[in-house]
C-alpha cells in the first residue's frame, strides 16, 4: 500500500464539498446547543422573579421597622437566552418596580403602616451583578410620621435587589441550558442565516461587549505624601459644571436628605464647622472643618477600611459660571494609594451620575 493511500483529500471550501456542509438532522435535534439557538424568556423570567420577591424582607424588624416586598408591581422590557457551540449567553434590558409594605411599632398605640414602590428603571448586562444601577423609593401616600421607614428603606434595599436579580439570572442560566431536543423549525428558536455560497458552517458569534458609560475628563492627580503606618497617599482635582446656581448645588452636597437620595444609602450631615458626618450607611465618615455657604465646603473625609485615625482632606468650591449655573471644583489630597483609583471614581459613580439620574439635571466634567 503506498503512503499517499494514507493521505484523505482535503475538503474545497467553496466548491460544494459535502463535509464543509452541516446537515439537518433527520429528528431535527440540536444537539448539545451546538446550532444557533435563540429563545425569549421574558415571560418565565417575569415568574420567576415573582416567586424570588414576594415575600422578601427589606427591613427586618431592628428599631422596630419592618418591611416586605408584597408583589412585583411591573417587569418590562426583554429577555432572551441563546445557545451557541455549547455556551450559553443571557441578554436582557428590563425594568422592575416592586411594591412593599412597611410597619413602625407594630402592635403598639403608635403604630404607623405605609406602602410603597422600589423602581429600578434600568437593569442590564452591564450593570446587574455589580448593583450599579437606579433605584428609587417612594411611599404610595406622603407621611411624615413614615419618614424613618422611608430612610431605613432606602439605606438597606440596593443589596436586597441585587440579590434577587442576580439568583434571577443564575436560576435562569441553569434552566435555560441546551435540551437536545429542540426543533429547529420551534417557537422561539431560530438558526444563523448560512454563510455564503456552498460552505455552509454555522458561523460562530460571541456577544457583543457591553459599551462602557461615557468617561469622566481627566482628574489631575499627584503624589503628597504618606499615612502614619508608610502607605504613600495622593491627590486629585476635578472640575464640574452644574446647570443650577451655586445655593442649589451648596445643598446637594451638604443636605442630609438630599444625599440619602442621590446615595440610597444613610447620610447624616451636621451643616455646621466641626461636627462629624456619615456617608453612604457609615462606610464613609469625617469632620466638617470649614463651611462657607455657598461657595466653600471643607472636610476631614475617611473610608471605614483606611488606616486608623487617617483622614484626607476633601475641598468643594463652586462659584457662578459666566453662562450661568455653577463651577465646581472638588480637590482631595492625602488618599492611600492602595485606594486612589476607587476614591477618586467613586465621586462620579457613586454620587454626581447618581445625581444626574435622580434630577435628570446636566453635569459636565470639565
Amino acid at each position: 500500500m503506498s503512503a499517499s493511500s494514507h493521505v484523505a483529500t482535503a475538503a474545497k471550501i467553496d466548491e460544494g464539498d459535502e463535509r464543509w456542509i452541516v446537515q439537518e438532522r433527520e429528528d431535527g435535534r440540536n444537539v448539545g446547543g451546538w446550532h444557533w439557538e435563540e429563545r425569549d424568556m421574558s415571560k418565565w423570567a417575569t415568574s420567576h422573579y415573582e416567586e424570588l420577591a414576594t415575600g422578601a424582607v427589606l427591613l427586618d424588624g431592628s428599631g422596630g421597622m419592618e418591611a416586605t416586598v408584597t408583589k412585583v408591581k411591573s417587569f418590562t422590557g426583554e429577555v432572551t437566552v441563546t445557545h451557541r457551540r455549547g455556551k450559553t449567553y443571557l441578554f436582557y434590558e428590563v425594568a422592575v418596580t416592586l411594591s412593599f409594605k412597611a410597619t413602625l411599632n407594630a402592635g403598639t398605640p403608635g403604630e404607623v403602616v405605609a406602602k410603597g414602590t422600589v423602581d429600578m428603571p434600568y437593569i442590564a448586562e452591564e450593570n446587574a451583578r455589580d448593583g450599579d444601577y437606579e433605584i428609587n423609593v417612594k411611599l404610595t401616600k406622603n407621611n411624615s410620621a413614615a419618614a424613618p421607614l422611608l430612610a431605613a428603606i432606602k439605606a438597606k434595599v440596593r443589596p436586597v435587589v441585587v440579590d434577587l436579580f442576580v439568583r434571577l439570572l443564575d436560576d435562569l442560566r441553569e434552566h435555560a441550558k441546551p435540551t437536545g431536543a429542540k426543533k429547529a423549525s420551534g417557537a422561539g428558536a431560530s438558526k444563523a442565516p448560512p454563510a455564503s455560497g456552498a460552505a455552509q458552517v454555522a458561523m460562530e458569534t460571541e456577544p457583543a461587549a457591553a459599551a462602557a458609560p461615557a468617561a469622566a475628563a481627566p482628574a489631575k492627580t499627584k503624589g503628597t505624601g504618606s499615612t502614619k503606618s508608610g502607605e504613600k497617599t495622593d491627590s486629585f482635582k476635578q472640575k464640574l459644571h452644574f446647570d443650577l446656581p451655586p445655593e442649589e448645588v451648596f445643598a446637594w452636597i451638604t443636605d442630609e436628605g438630599r444625599l440619602s437620595a442621590v446615595t440610597q444609602a444613610a447620610t447624616s450631615m451636621p451643616l455646621e464647622a466641626g461636627a462629624a458626618f456619615t456617608m453612604f450607611s457609615g462606610l464613609v465618615s469625617g469632620t466638617n472643618v470649614a463651611i462657607e455657604a455657598p461657595t466653600k465646603l471643607v472636610q476631614d473625609w475617611r473610608f471605614e477600611s483606611w488606616p486608623a485615625g487617617h483622614h484626607s482632606r476633601v475641598e468643594f468650591t463652586l462659584t457662578p459660571s459666566r453662562s450661568g449655573g455653577t463651577d465646581l471644583t472638588l480637590s482631595q489630597s492625602g488618599i492611600p494609594r492602595s485606594d486612589f483609583e476607587r476614591t477618586k471614581t467613586g465621586w462620579s459613580s457613586n454620587l454626581f451620575n447618581r445625581f444626574k439620574a435622580l434630577t435628570g439635571l446636566s453635569v459636565d466634567f470639565l
